[in-house]
């Protein structure tokens, strides 16, 4: 008696507690994919819109399974994230409504100045081959979910499996993967942006961009309120229509060119 009335209550302080998380007013949770999240652009998005809107953001870092994950649970209002199909699958499922294309850019291969491997301008796909073919090295990120599911998919197309001793695994984040493949002189695939900020500062060129297989597809969707009554969509649905906005297109025209001479994304 006294142990099942202990459950009931641990079971309503949980539920108090994750209601009140939702009605604290004018919130809105979002979860964002970590390369979104870490290029600085939602420093720029959030205080326009703050200051435009009547809310408040708390953005969550995460990577896109896991942004999807929390907007299956209906912890977040809203999603921002780069894998157009686990947003297909969420809106399938009912989870999220309103996919909208909001920006785009390329991931890239980075290499050696003297390029060894002569990849240069080369399809992605090829240019793994190549690399495999000379052994020479090839460095891939374990912390950088994206970038490293996007690195499986070439792989994959190109027929390989790399596991031989030119292949290394770098346990760190994006800016750690290129500052150990500019110490050993390797080729990697990068976050473009993580390149970008670091191309000043690291022996390492830019050698394969701009093709369909690297391209990388921003997208933001609401969570369903009728699946999940406590989300804020009225706050989701004001944040994304800022960002498709004027001002939000704007910003992203824009974010990064006084800094580095080219923008970091392009709008849609």
């Amino acid at each position: 008696m006294i142990k099942s009335a202990i459950q009931v209550l641990s079971t309503l302080v949980i539920i108090l507690n994750i209601s009140s998380s939702y009605a604290e007013e004018g919130l809105i949770t979002m979860a964002v994919s970590q390369s979104i999240y870490h290029s600085g652009i939602l420093s720029y998005f959030i205080p326009l819109f703050e200051k435009k809107m009547p809310y408040r953001m708390r953005a969550i870092s995460a990577s896109n399974e896991e942004a999807i994950e929390m907007g299956r649970r209906g912890e977040v209002d809203i999603l921002f994230i780069n894998r157009t199909s686990l947003g297909d699958e969420f809106l399938a499922d009912r989870s999220g409504i309103n996919k909208r294309n909001v920006m785009h850019n390329f991931s890239v291969i980075i290499g050696p100045k003297d390029d060894p491997a002569r990849i240069r301008g080369r399809d992605p796909v090829d240019a793994l081959k190549k690399i495999a073919k000379g052994e020479f090295p090839f460095i891939s990120c374990t912390k950088c979910p994206d970038v490293n599911k996007m690195e499986e998919g070439l792989w994959k197309e190109a027929g390989l499996i790399p596991d031989k001793g030119w292949y290394l695994k770098e346990a760190k984040d994006m800016e750690g993967l290129l500052n150990t493949a500019d110490r050993i002189s390797a080729y990697a695939l990068s976050d473009r942006v993580a390149y970008i900020k670091l191309k000043e500062e690291i022996g390492l060129d830019l050698l394969v961009d701009r093709n369909t297989l690297l391209f990388n597809q921003y997208i933001i969707i609401e969570v369903n309120p009728e699946k999940f009554p406590l989300v804020n969509n009225e706050g989701a649905r004001a944040f994304y229509d800022f960002v498709a906005s004027g001002d939000g297109e704007d910003i992203i025209r824009r974010y990064g060119v006084d800094r580095f001479d080219e923008p970091l994304f392009y709008p849609q």
